[in-house]
């Protein structure tokens, strides 16, 4: 199987993506983990979709061991405005003052 290039890559996850007007995130509407998080193929691997989204418009390396991040709590959100790179403790610190989480173990 032939990989798909960088411009091909982002152009398959801008045409899977729907802009809620309201929120302004961009939903992305392929294949899904299960989880609520996208997924495609790029390189040969199967990558999230919003890590894809963090290296195309953010700079982030998609090798890094950081996590990319939500501020609308939107699993499908694509959006780099909404996203911002973290640490696994990042993650659960913003789910505690979201009021997602217990913040007894932090």
């Amino acid at each position: 199987m032939k990989h798909q290039t960088y411009e091909q890559t982002l152009e398959r996850l801008q045409n899977r993506t729907t802009v809620d007007p309201e929120t302004g995130c961009w939903h992305y509407t392929g294949a899904n983990a299960g989880d609520g998080y996208g997924h495609l193929s790029y390189l040969g691997k199967l990558v999230y979709a919003h890590r894809l989204s963090a290296a195309f418009f953010l700079g982030f390396d998609l090798g890094s061991v950081l996590w990319v991040l939500h501020r609308c709590d939107e699993p499908d959100c694509i959006n780099p405005e909404h996203l911002f790179i973290g640490t696994p403790k990042d993650n659960v610190r913003d789910a505690v003052s979201k009021g997602r989480m217990s913040g007894k173990k932090l």
